[in-house]
């Protein structure tokens, strides 16, 4: 099996996910606000072997924080079909063009989203899936101690050589996109994240140059990272899999 650990699936047309399917992959799809999620339930309904469902709100969706109680309503009444909370974190791209003012209470509102689904996840003993941009881990990692929360997944985090050894000194884990295909400044960081804490997302169907993303580009991203490590792309994909494994132990769903 494959593992694509953040991707929007519902986003994604049946053809793609079928086709993911049938070529072994497990998709961890990322809820964005109510509607997403419910439809990444009826995905689970339909592919219950295949997806791995997280339910959460984007940082970066405002307009949806008045869902809150009613996504977090959703989670506890479906910890039987969930592996996790997310897609949750910080606002950051949503702050850019705003007035310091602003921007001061759209971060207070996003760490207190943020901070409610990190207790749900506490209480049930869930993996997280983060979206945390930059030196935001400053803000978010005081409250992964807080709540006791081990091995959260920054998906797709580039930072400074410094933040990255504060997650490898709390052992989280980071999942890396195909962003390393199309962007060389992300690869040199990629390349220096520690195999152990390594695991691999679409973020589907975002798209790079143009090329939108699938669970296949998993394949791409591990031919490119595998000689780096010494490893073959088969052997690298394996080790892939056992963070994978180590990461979702917290739920077996």
């Amino acid at each position: 099996m494959y593992y694509d650990i953040h991707c929007h699936a519902d986003k994604l047309s049946s053809k793609e996910i079928e086709t993911a399917i049938k070529e072994n992959f497990i998709i961890g799809a990322v809820g964005m606000n109510l509607e997403s999620n419910e439809k990444i339930l009826r995905l689970k309904e339909r592919y219950p072997k295949n997806i791995k469902v997280f339910l959460g709100i984007h940082p970066e969706s405002q307009s949806y924080f008045h869902e809150i109680d009613r996504v977090i309503e959703l989670i506890e009444g479906n910890l039987d079909k969930i592996s996790g909370i997310g897609e949750i974190g910080i606002p950051f791209f949503y702050l850019e063009g705003k007035s310091a003012v602003e921007k001061k209470k759209i971060k207070y509102l996003g760490l207190e989203i943020f901070e409610r689904f990190l207790k749900t996840a506490s209480k049930f003993k869930l993996p997280v899936n983060l979206h945390v941009v930059g030196s935001d881990i400053h803000l978010a990692l005081p409250l992964l101690k807080r709540y006791n929360i081990e091995g959260a997944l920054f998906h797709w985090y580039e930072g400074s050589l410094e933040d990255l050894n504060l997650l490898v000194l709390n052992n989280h884990f980071i999942s890396i996109s195909p962003d390393i295909l199309v962007n060389k400044e992300y690869f040199e960081f990629a390349k220096k994240i520690p195999l152990d804490m390594v695991l691999l997302e679409s973020d589907g169907p975002w798209e790079y140059d143009g090329k939108r993303g699938t669970p296949q580009m998993i394949f791409n991203s591990a031919s490119i990272l595998a000689p780096f490590h010494n490893l073959t792309t088969t052997e690298l994909l394996l080790k892939i899999s056992e963070n994978t494994y180590r990461y979702l132990d917290q739920n077996k769903n």
